[in-house]
């Protein structure tokens, strides 16, 4: 087959070669021979073997411009960069007007992590040739940005928008370095023009958004991510920032919404499931939450902050067992974390296991001695139990020493004083609980302190405020009767 090949190439290049026809010629040391040779290949992408018998060629034939060129694009396209330099290098000083050898060593020499001011001179010299090529000036402002030379880019990007007016990108270009400057105006005004063009272009509505979001203009943002996914629904970009600006405005309906949209679009995203379960956990969906929060534990079972989600997520539904083990779960991979001992607590108290409730919030303190949360817990659960009295006045005081004007604490330190036995006291702070925080629990407690200072009108009065926020609690309607006389 080789003889063949050689043997068509022979007359072919005998026809190139009129004067020679009777001559015996060597065809294999040709540099047309080696340009055909290499065409052949070519045709078979064989890029290896056209780019070894286009160099043959030119060995044998220095003067061989085109395929010169030929040589620096396949060298290009090999990814082989240097040689494709060597090779526009060696074009140039044959043909000082060479266009393409100036194109293609603009764009080698960054490539290859060269000095972007010698790629920037090539560049010049290309706009030299054709003046008026757009594409020509966006490459050139994209060098310039690439050194930070953000006045010489925008220049650039107008001329480029002065002879394509409607090149999106160089709109996008420009408004990213208006608002590299902080001339956000500026970049507003290019992002609407540019929407203009094409108004179904959700990479300018999503970045007219983000814009807008950064303005604070918050319904206009919305409503520029809304277009964005009437055009695209899948568009995950502006579903999230929709997302982000519903949770701004407390709206965990529609943050969920468009959570369980993105949900769809990427299956199994850990942090879109953990986003998610937040939102449910917000709006009382507690298994919606926990079938979340479990997806995001699949997926990625490392997740810090699935795990303590999960755990509250069960506590809310009152499952203390099983959120109990979430967090046993959390405190193993955080040790350091306090939150997850006060929560681990709070589900041994409800499940009345007092030894490990009590470590539990011990363990807190022990890394944070002023957790005003755990120091009031603790004190609050010794006084509903009547133990440690002198222990919860301490903690229930340390509590109110980081937040003095807590309704909460002051009505649990309120509650010792009750339980020791001292209902003058225990009146005077609860009235004060009272006026710092209008809670059934504080009522209740002004309530039974009035009965044992046997006040039972001023108790009938408190304890009916605390039935009206508390209407299902029957120990309340039982203490209303008693008092009531019925």
């Amino acid at each position: 087959m080789k003889k063949i090949i050689i043997l068509l190439l022979a007359i072919i290049v005998l026809c190139f070669m009129p004067g020679k026809a009777a001559a015996v010629v060597d065809v294999e040391s040709t540099s047309i021979f080696h340009y055909i040779m290499g065409m052949l290949y070519f045709y078979d992408e064989n890029i290896d073997g056209t780019i070894k018998e286009f160099e043959k060629a030119v060995e044998l034939d220095g003067n061989l411009l085109f395929m010169q060129e030929n040589l620096m694009e396949l060298y290009f396209s090999k990814k082989d960069y240097e040689k494709a330099e060597i090779e526009a290098k060696k074009i140039l000083e044959h043909d000082k007007n060479n266009l393409r050898a100036y194109q293609y060593l603009a764009e080698i020499i960054p490539l290859r992590g060269g000095d972007i001011s010698e790629a920037l001179g090539y560049q010049k010299k290309v706009i030299g040739f054709i003046p008026k090529d757009a594409m020509a000036h966006f490459y050139l402002a994209a060098l310039y940005g690439q050194i930070n030379d953000t006045v010489s880019a925008k220049k650039e990007f107008k001329i480029v928008l002065s002879l394509d007016r409607k090149n999106i990108q160089a709109y996008l270009l420009l408004a990213s370095l208006y608002e590299y400057e902080k001339k956000e105006e500026e970049a507003m005004m290019l992002y609407k023009r540019a929407l203009k063009i094409n108004p179904d272009n959700t990479e300018i509505i999503d970045r007219l958004g983000t814009l807008q979001n950064k303005q604070k203009k918050f319904a206009e943002a919305i409503s520029n991510f809304q277009k964005s996914i009437v055009v695209n629904p899948y568009d995950v970009k502006a579903l999230y920032n929709l997302v982000l600006l519903n949770d701004k405005s407390g709206d965990w309906k529609k943050t969920a919404e468009y959570l369980e949209k993105i949900d769809k679009v990427k299956p199994g995203d850990a942090r879109i499931c953990v986003h998610l379960g937040i939102s449910y956990i917000e709006l009382a969906r507690y298994d919606d939450a926990v079938n979340i929060l479990k997806k995001a534990l699949e997926t990625d079972p490392e997740n810090d902050t699935a795990q303590p989600l999960l755990g509250m997520a069960y506590e809310y539904k009152k499952m203390y067992r099983e959120a109990s083990e979430a967090f046993l779960k959390s405190i193993e991979k955080n040790p350091d974390k306090k939150e997850h001992y006060f929560q681990l607590g709070l589900c041994y108290d409800n499940l009345k296991e007092y030894d490990k409730s009590d470590e539990a919030f011990q363990k807190a303190l022990e890394i944070d001695p002023k957790f005003a949360y755990a120091l009031n817990y603790l004190g609050y659960s010794w006084a509903e139990r009547g133990v440690n009295l002198d222990k919860a006045l301490a903690n229930i005081e340390a509590a109110l020493k980081v937040e003095p004007d807590n309704g909460s604490y002051t009505d649990s330190l309120g509650w010792v004083y009750f339980k020791l036995g001292d209902y003058r006291k225990a009146e005077k702070i609860l009235l004060k609980a009272s006026q710092l925080l209008k809670d059934p629990v504080i009522f209740e407690h002004l309530g039974d302190t009035y009965v044992k200072l046997t006040k039972a009108s001023q108790a009938l009065v408190v304890y009916r405020k605390a039935q009206k926020l508390d209407p299902g609690k029957k120990e309340l309607l039982e203490k209303i009767n008693k008092l009531s006389g019925k």
